[in-house]
């Protein structure tokens, strides 16, 4: 077990992490069993003959798929095991168990060496003991919640898990993608205390997030951006769904979105075809205002419900969106025309506080510029270092520049971060301003070479789709 305060940039190695019980893979499920009981553990790995896991059964494996299905204990495990297995490096930090166990929805983990070969088992109880402010902690209350209210309380100290995932050392990209997943499963929750009030959905649907959630890098400062894919079914029952999940979600600390891209605007939900269709109108749309409006809309990720819907429409719009010459000529030139707070001479240009808007001036124009790439070259990524990182590997983009940009998207999230929790601390109330004072003069030079960066960036990508673009 971790200690209390063990930090989460701990070695997994380092845990006593529960002894390994293994069978052959050749065992039975009555096998199987018998090792769980004579050693009292709650889960068994099977190996291969070289040592290395390739399958593992739970307690909560034999009551959801033998005794409720009535498989015949004498059946080879291979039929319930949960293979493949997901692994984890002796020499990983724990931070990164806590990441792949919440992006994996997974209660276990098991341990390897340098060779792969199992030798342990890490349990996300063992984990959820280290800290009340810890990740799996928070995605352990919202799992059993049953009320929205408890929701709201358990969302309410998200603050606090931020602010320990921050203090422990991890990335802001870590954190954005760890609070992204928290916020996928308050939203999957929600969608089945709606239908537990509501009714059942007399058809299937899948509930998409967009914007930042859509791309896995959540902040202390975040509104809804929110849609719905129906396969059919009543159109009344949709809407008093939707209404439901935005209502339930603003009563979570989740504001409404100022620009109602929201699925209780009939604009935001849909049949498949109806969504593709308004894709579509989007790649052709010659009107950069409604197109400009719309382009959230292209980092939807489905989190609730059926999400195939939603890889059927990524499919889709990735097949269809490399021939929107429009469309791209539309974004890069409204990509141009953005300012990064850089002066005539590279200073760092700042309002009357003394500061900047870091997702504005910063954050968002590398966020479009990666979007704009995404749509040229038909990629089906919607976080914005891992478009990056294949627009690279596609020749889009010169690997140096790659990194580069990557390294500057980074340290503008940290820092936007950084100042967030900050004014929290403070009991001020949080947003996107940066404060160049208060940064030590190191920092200053840094921050004006990621700007620098981030300038380069928008131009190339402007100038990739010619000279329409820079007009």
């Amino acid at each position: 077990m971790i200690r209390d305060g063990a930090p989460l940039t701990a070695r997994v190695g380092s845990l006593a992490v529960r002894p390994l019980v293994s069978c052959a893979r050749e065992a039975t499920i009555a096998d199987a069993a018998r090792r769980m009981a004579d050693s009292d553990t709650a889960s068994v790995v099977f190996l291969d003959g070289s040592g290395r896991p390739a399958g593992i059964l739970t307690d909560s494996d034999l009551r959801r798929r033998v005794v409720a299905a009535r498989i015949d204990p004498a059946t080879s495990v291979d039929a319930v095991m949960t293979a493949p297995v997901v692994t984890i490096r002796h020499d990983e930090l724990v931070l990164q168990a806590v990441e792949t166990m919440l992006a994996s929805r997974i209660h276990h983990l098991i341990v390897v060496d340098d060779l792969g070969r199992a030798t342990g088992v890490l349990a996300d109880s063992d984990l959820v003991a280290a800290e009340a402010t810890g990740p799996l902690f928070l995605a352990r209350r919202i799992e059993r919640a049953a009320s929205v209210d408890e929701l709201a309380d358990a969302k309410g100290s998200s603050a606090g898990t931020v602010a320990a995932l921050t203090a422990a050392g991890a990335s802001p990209l870590a954190v954005g993608r760890i609070v992204a997943e928290t916020n996928d499963r308050l939203q999957r929750r929600l969608a089945e205390l709606a239908q537990a009030e509501l009714g059942r959905l007399s058809g299937s649907f899948c509930w998409l997030v967009m914007g930042s959630e859509g791309r896995r890098i959540q902040t202390l400062v975040t509104d809804q951006d929110n849609g719905l894919i129906s396969s059919g079914g009543d159109a009344a029952e949709l809407a008093r769904f939707a209404a439901w999940m935005v209502e339930a979600l603003e009563r979570c600390g989740v504001p409404r979105c100022k620009g109602g891209v929201m699925a209780t605007d009939p604009l935001w939900r849909g049949t498949l075809d109806e969504w593709r269709a308004r894709f579509a109108r989007w790649f052709a749309e010659p009107d950069p205002v409604p197109l400009l409006r719309a382009l959230i809309a292209f980092d939807f990720r489905g989190v609730a419900g059926d999400t195939g819907l939603a890889a059927d429409l990524r499919e889709w719009v990735a097949e269809h969106s490399p021939n929107a010459r429009l469309l791209h000529v539309q974004v890069a030139r409204e990509l141009a025309s953005r300012r990064v707070p850089l002066g005539p001479f590279h200073g760092i240009r700042t309002d009357r506080t003394g500061g900047f808007d870091a997702k504005i001036g910063a954050i968002g124009i590398v966020v479009d510029g990666a979007r704009l790439l995404a749509l040229e070259l038909g990629l089906r990524e919607t976080g914005t270092a891992d478009r990056l990182h294949v627009a690279a590997a596609r020749g889009a983009l010169p690997p140096e520049d790659a990194r580069e940009i990557a390294l500057a998207y980074e340290a503008m999230h940290a820092l936007r971060l950084s100042a967030q929790l900050a004014r929290a601390a403070a009991g001020e109330g949080a947003d996107n301003r940066v404060i160049v004072r208060h940064l030590a003069p190191a920092e200053r030079a840094a921050l004006k070479e990621h700007l620098l960066a981030i300038a380069r960036f928008q131009q190339g990508v402007a100038q990739r789709f010619g000279p329409a673009a820079r007009r």
